[in-house]
């Protein structure tokens, strides 16, 4: 634990979790005919890709400033978030495609027990993780209230013995990777809750290999289609948010007007011209400017 943080720590756990059963559900995907706990196992190892990303940008963020990189490589959590977010809609998309196929031929579960087990061990998998990242994300969203709150005191002007172009730190930065990372989680812990869902209904309710399709074939491509939604509307805010910062737009926090005319009423200022505010990482904004 010495070598690492708690959040790498807590990275690694579920890397090396999500990876052991990613190999489980796909092995039993194939062994037990069960298209949807493949479906499952894919969407696993997209959390393991995306926890390799987060673990990997998460040590680039220490990396400390040097002459070319002047603020360090702190933008990686960014980068990750950004590509994590990206990959899982393209993931959504392709299972929505899926499963919109499956609504036009649907198809019953072969070994419905089996899919049951396996699903719901995916599901616990999945909610270990949720509660290992439990504490990072309720930190990030009590920063964003507080920073809401105080998002005036923020933006105060520095007297003459502090920089302009300093960087002004909030209380507490929000792990934007961290973000990704449980997003990818809680993706796919939706995906097991529809695996675990479907099963159950074909253990409650069998349908014979002979019998025809009824409306339980419809299930499994249903709740996926509704998962894939939930899913690709979480994913595109971090987008969002992650483009702002890559973009260097204004955070939309952040009123440049009101930064003028403090800056105009500092005794001496004759003159500000060139007035620039963008945000370096998630609750860190650096602004520049030229006084006369």
């Amino acid at each position: 634990m010495g070598r690492y943080s708690g959040r790498s720590f807590r990275l690694i756990c579920m890397l090396c979790f999500t990876s052991v059963f990613f190999v489980t559900e796909l092995v039993s995907g194939y062994v037990g005919n069960s298209l949807a706990l493949v479906a499952d196992s894919f969407n696993m190892l997209s959390d393991a890709l995306s926890l390799t990303s987060g673990l990997a940008s998460a040590r680039l963020a220490r990396w400390p400033a040097t002459s070319r990189h002047t603020y360090g490589l702190v933008r990686g959590e960014v980068v990750s978030a950004l590509a994590t977010a990206s990959f899982l809609v393209a993931l959504s998309l392709s299972v929505a495609v899926q499963a919109l196929k499956a609504l036009s031929q649907p198809d019953v579960i072969d070994n419905p027990r089996l899919v049951l087990i396996v699903g719901a061990l995916g599901l616990s998998v999945n909610l270990t993780g949720l509660m290992l990242f439990q504490d990072c994300f309720s930190c990030s969203r009590l920063c964003a209230r507080f920073n809401a709150a105080e998002g005036t005191d923020d933006r105060k002007p520095r007297t003459g013995d502090e920089e302009m172009g300093a960087s002004v730190k909030r209380s507490k930065e929000n792990a934007i990777n961290i973000r990704g990372v449980l997003l990818h989680t809680l993706g796919d812990a939706l995906g097991s809750v529809t695996v675990v869902i479907t099963a159950i209904i074909f253990n409650v309710r069998p349908i014979a290999s002979k019998e025809e399709c009824n409306w339980q074939c419809y299930i499994d491509p249903a709740l996926t289609i509704a998962m894939t939604l939930i899913i690709i509307t979480s994913a595109v805010r971090l987008i969002r948010e992650a483009a702002v910062i890559l973009l260097q737009i204004v955070p939309p926090d952040i009123l440049i007007k009101d930064i003028e005319q403090k800056l105009s009423g500092i005794p001496g200022v004759q003159s500000i011209h060139r007035l620039h505010v963008w945000r370096l990482t998630a609750g860190r904004d650096v602004a520049s400017v030229h006084i006369k």
